[in-house]
């Protein structure tokens, strides 16, 4: 997935009186939409925050940002008939790809969690997202090895959808901010496996001092 941040940003740099905002980010749900032209499901924000040190530039990859990036083998697998056992199939494994992947979880300062809606009409958490998609993974398999692409960079932390939103307010002096933090996470293919999958979104922020927010749940959408 990729992620397209648009920020409006309300600074408090000339009131009499700055409001009282906690040092901890704050959010709100404020919309969320799927955009099947731009394959972008579209997330807005509110936050709030009380000394305005919140996002990631692109230099901010040292220390306790540094991406700690680590080596993985994207694989597939299929079954073949196995000559020396007629009766029984044998598995293949193919290495597909390799990715340079990201282990440092501090990198990222947007996380998001994908629920889905089960048959109950409930929301939960899938730790095993490929077997909670069964039936759409049969579809083909191009899109089965690009969901496995990034499934696997998701399994390193059990993840949903981590990434970085830049930085925020005024860098001169801390001072509290707030705003609207709109998120375009560009599905591409993820899109045809959710297809007809009703889903939410848990979604936390962090800033620099590594204080995370509350966590929202947004409003349920369907592909």
């Amino acid at each position: 997935m990729r992620f397209i941040v648009l920020i409006c940003v309300f600074g408090f740099l000339y009131s009499c009186k700055d409001p009282n905002y906690p040092l901890q980010p704050q959010i709100t749900f404020n919309a969320i939409r799927y955009d099947a032209t731009s394959q972008n499901i579209i997330v807005n924000l509110n936050f709030t925050d009380g000394d305005g040190d919140m996002g990631l530039n692109e230099n901010d990859i040292t220390g306790k940002f540094d991406p700690d990036y680590v080596e993985v083998k994207v694989y597939d697998t299929t079954f073949v008939n196995d000559p020396q056992n007629p009766n029984q199939d044998k598995m293949v494994i193919n290495i597909i790809d390799t990715i340079s992947a990201i282990t440092n979880i501090n990198y990222y300062n947007y996380y998001a969690s994908i629920l889905f809606k089960n048959a109950t009409g409930t929301f939960s958490e899938c730790k095993d997202i490929p077997n909670c998609l069964t039936e759409t993974l049969q579809n083909s398999k191009r899109v089965q090895a690009v969901f496995k692409k990034t499934y696997q960079l998701d399994s390193l932390f059990r993840k949903g959808s981590f990434g970085r939103y830049p930085r925020l307010g005024n860098e001169d002096r801390k001072s509290p901010i707030s705003g609207l933090l709109t998120y375009n996470i560009t599905a591409g293919a993820l899109a045809q496996i959710l297809k007809g999958k009703t889903v939410k979104f848990k979604i936390t922020l962090k800033d620099r001092e590594l204080n995370l927010s509350n966590e929202i749940l947004t409003d349920s959408l369907k592909f």
